[in-house]
């Protein structure tokens, strides 16, 4: 059940099934196809290479197994996101999800 709002939390699932025909929408205007993840860069990723396996296919969207954390010296994770093409980019362009891990 939806439960409203615009919020961050771990309990509620905001995702819905695509209509019948545009499952393959997505794919079609992933910006992860744009994204040249050779030259991707996450700056104080505890584990190196982290900061790339969070960018997704579309069919993967979803999926929680890929995360990344940031260096308990300095909290904040700063991205380079080169692309591989010129693109122009809305305000709603990304899904950032944030999960609050405890160590």
């Amino acid at each position: 059940a939806p439960c409203g709002g615009h919020h961050h939390h771990d309990d509620c699932d905001h995702s819905s099934p695509a209509p019948a025909g545009q499952s393959s929408l997505g794919n079609e205007f992933s910006l992860y196809l744009k994204i040249d993840t050779d030259r991707l860069q996450c700056l104080n990723e505890s584990v190196d290479g982290s900061g790339k396996s969070v960018f997704k296919s579309w069919d993967d969207r979803l999926s929680r197994d890929k995360f990344v954390d940031s260096d308990d010296d300095d909290q904040e994770l700063l991205f380079n996101i080169p692309s591989v093409e010129h693109i122009v980019l809305g305000a709603d362009s990304f899904k950032i999800n944030y999960y609050h891990r405890r160590r």
